[in-house]
């Protein structure tokens, strides 16, 4: 189950980059390039804060095995 979600989060990211490619390429103006790249970066740290947030024993456990 690790390494699934492993692999979604590295489809999610991967995806992510090229959008944001996408994107940023068909602006013209600086400031929504800016604004756009600021908007993207945020939504792909909202799994971090997610995972932030969560509180039990199974994530303390695995925490402590990842040191």
């Amino acid at each position: 189950m690790p390494l699934f979600i492993c692999y979604l989060k590295l489809i999610v990211e991967f995806t992510l980059e090229v959008e944001s490619l996408l994107i940023t390429a068909t602006m013209t103006a600086t400031i929504e390039v800016v604004l756009n790249y600021i908007a993207l970066i945020v939504i792909s740290e909202l799994d971090e804060i997610y995972y932030d947030q969560v509180r039990s024993k199974l994530k303390e456990e695995f925490e402590d095995r990842e040191l």
